[in-house]
């Protein structure tokens, strides 16, 4: 009798399935150990990639703090202030925006600022939004954690259905601008980029007022938006860093003016015209030129009693381009050597109308043209002109106070050397072929006169264009511009009315004009051209019942607005 210990096993040899499942069972646990191995390792080199991650976010979050405690060298601003929780308060006005990427917008501001959220009012319809609107933010922290929070500036265009589009944002620290005199931007215009391609350019500009008000603090009132008109709005503007603006060049040219009015009362040549001492001056004026564009301003000399100044003048603007600002300003004012010098009139140059952008733009060109000048009307006074915000350019002025012949042409690379020079003598030559005139007469006949004010006195009605016709300037020509003085006749309900019956009265004035027809003859050739091709595309059988054509497209013989003469 053996042992169990000794006894041979011949189990295996007589069960051979026993031995291929245990083979099988050792080959799946090796597997599972190199697939648990490989997990292993996989986490370790995810939890090595985050630890990096962390790593570079936190050197990143210590050259933060170190730049913006090198940009902060201002003495002790925020050192100053104890070292435990205070009251803070945020203040963002949201005044404006221009030129706005996009069409048909919806625009609204989002304000975030340490988690908290506020949104301004939608404009609709308008890619130069006004709001006015003030957004409060309320914070009780540690002054440097209410510092490093991040003031993001969001102008989107709001939808009603999809999600709200990002327009462009502006970013900022919260201590940047407490690091600021008296703890503010004030008509801070922010250039608005593409977060995720800052590269991309400007998508906008969006004026605002940031205030940051601390414990003591007492926030500073915002001036208006009328005081801010000459301010240097390219140097006010906080642009993201890596965006830069082009330097450029706007020169303006100002040859002449015509047809300015009467500004200085004649006492003093009635009596030289009495006494026959002197000179008597007939043309009681003496007008200059502005010129005003982003911030930056030019002018030309003084030409002394002349109705018709010739100054033959160029002016060097220095600009950023592109840039925010839609028009150029000109103004023509009458100098005065007691008081202040008054305001002629204004007009506007939109550059939208002589500019194109993409990438078959074009800079700012125009000229050599005349601009019409609008104000007050232009029978002079010795009372104070109680319209002279008409000629101020505030709002649209009512009556034909001049024009002036300027030039515009703008060219990138370099800032001008000089700020003004006198125009050279191939631009001045270049110019007189446009000055030539021809006569022109305007016909205008009257059919009725109705709800007329009671007056007193007989009524008569008067046409001009420009300064031609106008009865009340004695240095206009005499012409049959007015029609026959007639009594008003009450109508039996509130008012009067003329009673011309059949014989209806007519007006003719002479006027001399400069001869813009080839610019009518180019355009109508280009429209009738157009006219033709659509026609004969509509005429198609298979096209006639579904194309539809544009409704501008159509024949006309208008000529653009700045050309045409004054009415």
């Amino acid at each position: 009798m053996t042992s169990s210990v000794d006894r041979p096993n011949h189990n295996w040899n007589r069960n051979p399935q026993v031995v291929v499942m245990v083979k099988e069972e050792e080959e799946e646990k090796e597997e599972e150990e190199e697939e648990e191995k490989e997990e292993e390792e996989e986490e370790k080199e995810e939890e090595e990639e985050e630890k990096e991650e962390e790593e570079e976010e936190e050197e990143e979050k210590e050259k933060e703090t170190v730049d913006r405690s090198k940009a902060r060298q201002r003495p002790a601003t925020s050192s100053r202030l104890p070292k435990k929780p205070l009251d803070f308060q945020v203040r963002v006005h949201v005044i404006e925006a221009r030129k706005l990427i996009g069409g048909q917008l919806n625009a609204t501001v989002k304000v975030v600022c340490g988690g908290d959220i506020k949104e301004s009012a939608t404009k609709k319809g308008s890619n130069n939004p006004y709001w006015d609107q003030m957004l409060y933010f309320h914070f009780k922290d540690h002054p440097q954690a209410v510092f490093d929070k991040v003031l993001e500036i969001k102008v989107l265009n709001a939808k009603v259905v999809m999600k709200d589009a990002l327009i462009g944002s502006f970013k900022m620290d919260v201590g940047t601008v407490y690091d600021e005199p008296e703890h503010c931007f004030i008509h801070k215009w922010l250039l608005l980029t593409d977060p995720n391609d800052p590269s991309a350019g400007a998508k906008g500009y969006l004026k605002v007022s940031i205030n940051v008000i601390g414990p003591g603090d007492d926030p500073k009132p915002s001036p208006s938006t009328s005081s801010q008109e000459n301010v240097d709005i390219e140097s006010n503007l906080l642009r993201p860093s890596g965006v830069s603006l082009q330097a450029g060049s706007m020169v303006v040219r100002i040859f002449r003016a015509e047809d300015m009015p009467q500004m200085d009362p004649g006492y003093f040549e009635g009596v030289k015209k009495f006494l026959h001492v002197g000179t008597v001056q007939k043309e009681l004026v003496d007008p200059y030129c502005t010129v005003n564009f982003a911030g930056h301003t030019g002018k030309t000399p003084v030409i002394w009693n002349e109705q018709d100044p010739i100054w033959n003048h160029q002016l060097n603007l220095g600009i950023r381009f592109p840039s925010m600002c839609e028009r150029i300003r000109f103004q023509i004012k009458d100098k005065d050597k007691l008081g202040a010098d008054d305001y002629i009139g204004t007009c506007f140059l939109n550059l939208s109308e002589i500019s194109a952008s993409g990438e078959d733009g074009y800079l700012p060109t125009f000229g050599p043209c005349f601009i019409n000048v609008y104000g007050s009307p232009r029978e002079f006074s010795d009372l104070p002109d109680k319209y002279d915000h008409l000629n101020k350019g505030l709002i649209p002025g009512v009556s034909y106070r001049g024009r002036v012949m300027v030039e515009v042409d703008v060219t990138l690379g370099e800032l001008p050397a000089t700020k003004q020079e006198p125009i050279k003598t191939s631009d001045l030559e270049r110019a007189t072929s446009f000055l030539r005139r021809w006569n022109y007469k305007l016909y205008a006949a009257l059919d009725s006169a109705t709800a007329v004010q009671p007056v007193d006195a007989a009524v008569e009605f008067e046409i001009s264009i420009g300064n031609y016709g106008n009865k009340l300037d004695t240095n206009a020509l005499p012409q049959a511009s007015t029609t026959q003085p007639t009594n008003p006749v009450y109508d039996g309900n509130a008012f009067y009315f003329l009673p011309w019956m059949d014989t209806k009265p007519c007006v003719v004035v002479d006027s001399m004009w400069e001869d813009c027809t080839y610019r009518i003859e180019a355009l109508n050739m280009l429209l009738f051209t157009l006219d033709r091709l659509v026609s004969i595309f509509m005429s198609i059988p298979p096209y006639t019942s579904t194309v539809s054509v544009h409704p501008s497209i159509h024949l006309h013989c208008e000529c653009p607005s700045l050309h045409t003469p004054p009415l």
